[in-house]
């Protein structure tokens, strides 16, 4: 089976960042939280080291850390 590198959490009220995605490291190339309820996206999101496009649309946006 043949990974496609997306993984879509969109529409899916999430109030967290799912930690699982961590873990999957460099296999992630797209990642879409759209229409979620995540109000902070943890650093350690740089160890997606093949990242390319990360969706977050959202009435709100989180807190990046950077204050």
């Amino acid at each position: 089976m043949r990974s496609t590198g997306i993984v879509a959490f969109r529409d899916s009220k999430l109030k967290t960042f799912p930690d699982e995605i961590l873990d999957l490291d460099r296999s992630v190339r797209t990642l879409d939280l759209t229409n979620n309820r995540i109000v902070d996206i943890p650093v350690e999101i740089g160890k997606l080291t093949n990242l390319q496009r990360l969706y977050v649309g959202c009435e709100k946006f989180w807190n990046t850390g950077n204050d």
